[in-house]
């Protein structure tokens, strides 16, 4: 998530193959099967709040790198909302490609692609939470 928020870490972070997400990824992939039941069907075990949790880290790593690398980045609630949701959203990609394709080349094709999309979309999101931006 840091990583995906710092200007300077731009171009590394518009791909998933490379630096932390591209490790990432290849845990996902290692471990598919397990990434889907601590994602999404772990209700009723000890990892029933993993999904959640998992969540809420990555919004405070946001919420803790955003101003060190957007200075003018405004925490709002709106902000905390729409981040979160988007998130929650992540989170059910990533699930769905993983239950959905089983071949490693298809799942790097399909992370590589919801990829582009959410790296604009958090980007966009991101600029327009400047103090003095307009919602």
């Amino acid at each position: 998530m840091a990583a995906l928020i710092d200007p300077a870490q731009a171009k590394e972070s518009a791909s998933i193959e490379s630096g932390a997400a591209g490790q990432l990824l290849r845990f996902w992939i290692d471990n598919r099967l397990k990434v889907i039941i601590v994602l999404a069907r772990a209700e009723g075990s000890r990892y029933a709040s993993f999904e959640h949790d998992y969540i809420q880290a990555m919004t405070q790593q946001a919420l803790v790198h955003l101003p060190l690398t957007h200075p003018d980045f405004d925490d709002s609630k709106i902000f905390r909302f729409v981040f979160n949701a988007r998130l929650a959203d992540t989170v059910k990609g990533i699930v769905s490609i993983l239950e959905t394709f089983d071949q490693e080349q298809d799942i790097r094709d399909a992370f590589a692609l919801g990829w582009t999309y959410h790296f604009a979309g958090i980007s966009a999101v991101i600029m327009q939470c400047r103090r003095g931006g307009e919602l």
